[in-house]
Order: C-alpha cells, then structure tokens, then sequence
C-alpha cells in the first residue's frame, strides 16, 4: 500500500509550471457547466474526451486525462452540489432504464420474427459459401447482450459518480469559488507531461485523494466500456496515486 509520504504533491515540485485562474472565471466556466445541465460530464462527451486524447488533439497520459476529469468533476460537485448529484442520478436511471427496456424488447415474438427475417439474406450467402456481410455479433445474439451489458455499466457508473459527489457535499463545507481553486488545485497541472517535471502528482488535500480515486475510477470504466471486461475498480493504486521520482 502506498503511504501518504510516498503520494507525489505539488510541494514536492521543482519550479512546476501553473496557470492563474482567476475566481471569476473559474466562477463562470462553472456557472456554464451547471447552466448547460452538467451534459459537459455525459458519457459521450466524457469518451469524447479520451478519443481527443488519441486524436491528439488535447494531447496527454491518461492519468493526465483522467486526473483533469477529476478535477473538473470535483469542482463542479463544490459549486453546483445536489444539482450535480441529481444530474449523475438522472444518467444512471436512464441507462438502467433502457437496458430493462432493451432486454424485453430482444426477447419479444417481434423482434425476433423480424430479426430471423433480416438474417434470411445472411443465412442464404453462408449456404451457398459466399462472403456474408460480417454479422456473427448480430446472429448469435452477442450484440444485444453487449448493448444491455453496457448501458448497466453506465448505469452503475453514474451511481456510483453520485454517491461520491454525495459524499464530498457532506464532508466539505459550502466553498467561495477562491477556496475551490485552492482545494482542487485548479491553477495546478497534475500531469507531468504538462506541469514541465515529468513528474505526475495527487491532490494535495489528503481528505481529497480518495475521492479523486473514486472519481478516476468511474472514468476508466466509461472509457473502456464494452471493450474490456468491466470492474468497480479496474486501476490499481499505482495509476491512481503517484508516487516521487526518487
């Protein structure tokens, strides 16, 4: 287990780069957030945000990615409190919804007279041994099951994101947007590909590090969805809490 002095803080810097947020527009980008319903933290824009690290086109690790996600989420969760909450439960019933939708929808007479009739073509061009369309997903089933499998991840997921935001309300007191910047860090880079020390770093509020890790985790899992077998808890300690270069 990593110790608490092991944990890499924006202290043990040398000459770290930092930016210098003022309170009013930390205080206004906040305020977009909330005002545009928190759809800045949806699933899509939330993957968007990793595909756009793939693309290069906001270059960085993907501790870095994560970490600023993380960031943003907590700050947000300090300023706009149950709103958020009620936005993350929002998201979850949703998916929870239409996944109980989808997996009586695929079991009805319908959809399965209709899908034998769309495989008829398929099931035709395999007999006669001609190149079929690529549609093993859809004829054994697995397509439905993965489209279920992935909105009761989701559902879990934002949950999970609002129990946590629930939990920071109740531990931190009302903030000023000043004492936001100064407990998330705002106006520091948490990645060492940005910060200019290569070296990657936590939150510094130790009370703040678990939640961090919560968050992280939740953000691994809506980025991998579908595309490795899901965990509550897919990162290690090690990805999720730097440790100093010796």
């Amino acid at each position: 287990m990593i110790s608490q002095e092991q944990i890499a803080i924006f202290a043990n810097l040398d000459s770290p780069k930092s930016t210098n947020y003022t309170p009013e527009q930390i205080s206004k980008g906040l305020e977009q957030v909330a005002s545009e319903g928190f759809e800045y933290f949806s699933p899509r824009n939330i993957g968007s945000y990793f595909l756009g690290n793939i693309a290069r086109i906001h270059p960085d690790s993907e501790y870095g990615n994560r970490i600023d996600l993380t960031q943003r989420i907590i700050a947000s969760t300090l300023h706009s409190g149950v709103e958020f909450a009620q936005y993350f439960r929002r998201v979850s019933s949703e998916n929870r919804q239409q996944a109980d939708a989808d997996e009586i929808k695929y079991q009805s007479r319908l959809y399965k007279f209709t899908k034998s009739m769309k495989l008829i073509p398929e099931r035709l061009r395999r007999i006669i041994r001609l190149r079929g369309k690529k549609l093993d997903s859809y004829v054994s089933g697995w397509y439905e099951q993965e489209s279920i499998a992935k909105k009761r991840v989701l559902a879990d997921v934002y949950n999970t994101l609002a129990d946590t935001v629930e939990k920071i309300i109740k531990e931190f007191e009302k903030l000023n947007t000043q004492e936001i910047i100064e407990l998330v860090e705002l106006n520091h880079s948490f990645s060492g590909e940005k910060n200019g020390t290569k070296q990657d770093i936590s939150f510094t509020d130790p009370k703040l590090r678990p939640y961090g890790s919560k968050f992280q985790q939740q953000i691994q899992r809506i980025w991998y969805n579908g595309t490795i077998k899901d965990s509550p808890n897919p990162l290690s300690e090690q990805y999720l809490l730097p440790t100093k270069k010796i």
